[in-house]
């Protein structure tokens, strides 16, 4: 759903910016991105995108802000407070995403009676939005009942979220399973399946809330003339950390040099559907096959990336990012700031990374993970014992803590009650150290024709023959003995097997396409059963997850040279060293 937006345009005052914005609204609609209610049909939406345009200067990084804080407001002003009169004169209401009081993030409408702003919520939530006292009832008697619209073509009520607006001030109804046009006649409530009009009752709302707890303009559209880094930094630092409204920059020349502008624009609509994901309104850019062994059960993949500041007295920032949902396209991020410089994340900060991310994916999922995939960017083979010890301890104490907080009910290790987190009460960890400066280069070994002179995308290297020598460290995959309570099951066959590989995932067509070595620290998911219905985590399931994943990566039509997890925490590292 996008149900706002703002539009900036920096290309100084480009005529293709109309053209630019129509062929993207019809993109969006053939991904199926819901745009906004007001915005039903092509005529209303050209209204709304000249309405909502703002020009601002790219010559300064204050031009910039000056156009990205008018294009918030104005986008306020039409969406949120109906300054033009659109949603009055056309009978509706602004449908966004609140959070309320007891912290829910809901779909709602939006009332404006007088200087206040209120909610009406989907029936499913809350059903009453009113609360109304009736003359004869008496001046105790306080009576509630939900908004409903009463059109000419039927006797029935119809809830506010069922009318959709169509072309020259009309609207339209599913009405016996079929889409018709109606005519609204007049407001009512519904109260204990009596109706009861307006104009008897003195009335008030009952869900009033502040602005910033309102999403407007979930997202706002900055048209720049050519692709200027410069002033594409300077938008993201404003839209994303002064204002707090992504943001999606769109390149006028590259739009204009398209054979074929609708791909253009259909690129730019995956990445909006990534971006506009929420518990609410959840999207993918595209459903693609993550692997059987991913979704056997809850399974969180988890990526980190260490990156440090210039200087001898620089800082190191940690960012961390987990998949949240079964697609393993939607992520969840955070970021620690440290003000020393460090090779390996001590135990206790990687405990509250590991509950930062455990706590999204439980508010998403309603549940915690059994299984996660921990794979870390970089690391140099004399430092496995030590990240083994601190990092993945802290992971471990992470979950610990959390279930020892009550998350899930009564939480109790049958190893011991003082337990601080073993493999008999968290979820089975396998950790990967994803290495990227090595000097292993794979090619092919006969000469490929045409222009394509790499390895294909998803080659894989796992030859112990040639691994070994690559490799110092070997790991221990010893089989410990389960206390007598402990609920977990080892697997019949845990004969100790190499895991390590050498995989490139992207294709390329000039250089040497560079692979990820990754090495593989820890793999408690080939000993042990995080479910009575999961399998083992073998090296082959590893290596087909890995590559799989690879796809995953919203903003990307192709897969990537490393997962998607690591990916995106070095995204974010780059932008919050940026700004």
């Amino acid at each position: 759903h996008l149900h706002s937006f703002a539009i900036l345009d920096l290309s100084k005052g480009s005529n293709n910016v109309t053209r630019l914005m129509r062929e993207l609204f019809k993109s969006l609609r053939t991904h199926h991105v819901n745009l906004p209610r007001i915005a039903g049909s092509s005529d209303n939406l050209n209204m709304v995108t000249d309405l909502l345009t703002v020009a601002g200067s790219p010559d300064s990084p204050e031009g910039v802000r000056k156009g990205v804080k008018e294009a918030v407001e104005r986008a306020k002003d039409f969406f949120l407070y109906d300054r033009k009169g659109c949603f009055s004169r056309n009978r509706g209401w602004f449908e966004t995403i609140a959070r309320t009081p007891d912290g829910r993030l809901v779909e709602c409408l939006v009332i404006q009676e007088g200087p206040d702003l209120s909610v009406m919520m989907k029936q499913n939530k809350e059903f009453d939005t009113h609360e109304f006292k009736r003359p004869q009832d008496g001046d105790d008697k306080v009576r509630r009942g939900r908004l409903m619209v009463k059109i000419k073509e039927t006797d029935k009520r119809i809830d506010p979220f069922d009318l959709n607006y169509e072309s020259g001030g009309g609207h339209s109804v599913k009405v016996d399973g079929r889409v018709r046009k109606v005519t609204v006649d007049r407001l009512v409530f519904e109260s204990d399946n009596q109706e009861i009009e307006l104009g008897d009752v003195n009335y008030r709302t009952l869900w009033k809330l502040p602005v910033h707890q309102f999403e407007c303009p979930a997202l706002i559209f900055v048209v720049l003339r050519r692709n200027d880094a410069r002033i594409y930094e300077m938008a993201k630092l404003s839209s994303n950390f002064q204002f707090g409204v992504q943001s999606q920059c769109i390149v006028l020349e590259t739009f204009e040099k398209q054979r074929t502008p609708a791909q253009y624009c259909s690129n730019i609509a995956l990445k909006l559907n990534t971006k506009l994901f929420s518990k609410s309104s959840p999207s993918l850019a595209w459903v693609a096959n993550s692997g059987v062994w991913l979704k056997e059960c809850e399974t969180m993949v988890m990526g980190y990336c260490i990156s440090r500041g210039i200087g001898s007295e620089g800082v190191s920032m940690i960012v961390a990012s987990a998949t949240i949902t079964e697609s393993f396209m939607n992520m969840t991020s955070t970021v620690k700031i440290l003000k020393q410089k460090l090779d390996i994340i001590p135990k206790l900060v990687m405990k509250e990374i590991t509950i930062s991310l455990a706590s999204n994916f439980f508010n998403q999922n309603g549940c915690l993970p059994r299984r996660v995939m921990v794979y870390r960017d970089t690391g140099s083979e004399g430092s496995f014992g030590d990240i083994l010890a601190s990092e993945q301890e802290g992971i471990r104490l992470g979950f610990a803590e959390l279930l020892k907080s009550g998350m899930i009910g009564r939480f109790e290790c049958p190893r011991s009650p003082s337990c601080i987190g073993c493999v008999f009460c968290t979820p089975k960890i396998t950790f990967v150290v994803a290495q990227s400066n090595h000097n292993i280069r794979t090619v092919p070994s006969e000469r490929m024709e045409g222009r394509n002179v790499n390895v294909p995308s998803g080659t894989c290297v796992d030859n112990r023959e040639f691994i070994a020598p690559q490799c110092s460290f070997v790991p221990s995959f010893d089989l410990e003995s389960p206390p007598n309570d402990a609920q977990v099951v080892a697997f019949e066959d845990v004969r100790q097997e190499s895991f390590d590989f050498v995989l490139v995932a992207h294709g390329g067509l000039k250089g040497t396409s560079k692979s990820i070595f990754y090495r593989v620290l820890l793999n408690e998911n080939f000993l042990w059963k995080a479910s009575p219905n999961c399998s083992q985590l073998s090296r082959d399931a590893l290596q087909q997850a890995t590559y799989t994943m690879s796809f995953l990566y919203g903003t990307a039509t192709k897969a990537v040279r490393q997962v998607p997890v690591i990916q995106y925490s070095k995204r974010l590292s780059n932008m919050t060293l940026a700004y």
